[in-house]
C-alpha cells in the first residue's frame, strides 16, 4: 500500500468519504470505508495471521455480504498447516463481524473465489461473520459480564 492509500484511508476515517484509489480498486462507498481500515489495519499488524505482503484490493458491502478481495499474495505466500489457515480466516471473519451491515463474507483473491486457503477450510462460498465478544460495564464495584461471540449464518 502506497503512501497516497494511506493517506486516502486516512482522510476517509475523518470524512466518511473515499475518493477512487485507482483504476483497478473498486470505489468503496460510505459503509464500506471502515470495514476497509479494519482490514487494512488487519493486515499491517505486526503479528498479523495473514501471509506477508497481501493487500487489500476492495472491498464491497452489500445486501449483508462483504466481498474482499485480496493481492496474490495471500495463496502465494501461505505457509501451510490446518491451525494457521483457521487463524487467517478466522481473523478475516472476525474483523468484519464487528460491523452490524455485515453477515456473510466472501473471500476472493484478483477478483475469484478461492477454494480453500490450505485445503482445510472451504472457501468457495461466502463465510458467516465471527462476532467479537461484548463487555457490558456496569456500576463501580460490579463485576463485568461478557457475553460469548456468536456465529451468525
Amino acid at each position: 500500500m502506497n503512501i497516497l492509500t494511506k493517506s486516502l484511508t486516512a482522510l476517509t476515517l475523518l470524512t466518511g468519504a473515499m475518493m477512487p484509489l485507482s483504476p483497478t480498486q473498486a470505489s468503496p462507498g460510505i459503509s464500506e470505508a471502515p470495514a476497509q481500515s479494519a482490514i487494512t489495519t488487519l493486515l499491517n499488524a505486526p503479528a498479523t495471521p495473514l501471509p506477508k505482503g497481501t493487500k487489500l484490493l476492495s472491498l464491497r458491502v452489500a445486501a449483508g455480504l462483504a466481498t474482499v478481495n485480496f493481492s496474490r499474495e495471500l495463496v502465494d505466500n501461505f505457509a501451510g498447516g490446518d491451525s494457521a489457515e483457521t487463524r487467517a480466516v478466522n481473523s478475516i471473519l472476525r474483523t468484519l463481524g464487528q460491523f452490524p451491515t455485515v453477515s456473510r463474507v466472501q473471500i476472493q483473491v484478483v477478483g475469484q473465489p478461492i477454494d480453500s486457503l490450505g485445503g482445510l477450510l472451504a472457501l468457495s462460498d461466502p463465510l458467516p461473520v465471527i462476532r467479537p465478544t461484548a463487555q457490558t460495564v456496569t456500576a463501580p464495584g460490579m463485576h463485568l459480564h461478557r457475553k460469548a461471540a456468536a456465529r451468525h449464518h
